[in-house]
């Protein structure tokens, strides 16, 4: 669970407002990971996110009747984005502060392809302020890096801490996002 923020620029999604370029929040960010333990410090595996913005509660109707695309709709005001990964990690070895106490540090890579949305100010026909959503799609590119609380002697399962960066290359240049990162609580479980 987390939050993101990226870079937002060209013109937003559905109203298509030319849009100042700057930093825009991705408030709600869902993931979650499934890895294999390829040594005691590497890993692999496959990152699924998902993110929701809060968009106007017309914006759905106003989408279909401009010919935008409604797949990414959770409600008619909330906005979605799914992303997929696969990820290669690097382990520190545990960190032992007494008994109970173990940490390690990670830093990941990764590649993979999906969509990403921020939020992002429109405007209507009529001149109206809208939160409308800045759109990016394409091949991904991703690095990260955490710390690890361990909750038991072998660290499969921990609580973990950390910011992921994420890139988007897209065929359409106004689909390209160069900077999207999440900062992220979570707990984890490796098998």
């Amino acid at each position: 669970l987390g939050t993101g923020l990226g870079w937002i620029s060209g013109h937003t999604e559905v109203y298509k407002t030319a849009l100042n370029s700057g930093i825009a929040l991705a408030p709600i960010q869902l993931g979650f990971t499934v890895a294999g333990m390829l040594s005691r410090h590497w890993s692999i595996g496959v990152d699924f996110d998902i993110g929701m913005i809060p968009t106007e509660s017309d914006l759905y109707d106003t989408a279909a009747d401009m010919g935008v695309d409604n797949d990414g709709f959770v409600t008619t005001s909330m906005r979605s984005d799914m992303r997929i990964l696969l990820k290669i990690r690097k382990f520190s070895t545990p960190e032992d502060y007494g008994r109970s106490i173990r940490w390690r540090w990670y830093w990941e890579v990764g590649f993979g392809g999906g969509r990403m949305r921020h939020m992002a100010p429109g405007e209507d026909s009529s001149g109206n302020s809208v939160n409308d959503t800045d759109y990016s799609s394409g091949f991904m590119l991703g690095a990260g890096a955490g710390a690890v609380l361990c909750l038991t002697d072998s660290c499969n399962l921990s609580v973990l801490g950390g910011a992921n960066y994420t890139a988007a290359y897209s065929m359409k240049p106004d689909n390209t996002s160069l900077l999207h990162l999440d900062f992220f609580l979570g707990a984890e479980y490796l098998f």
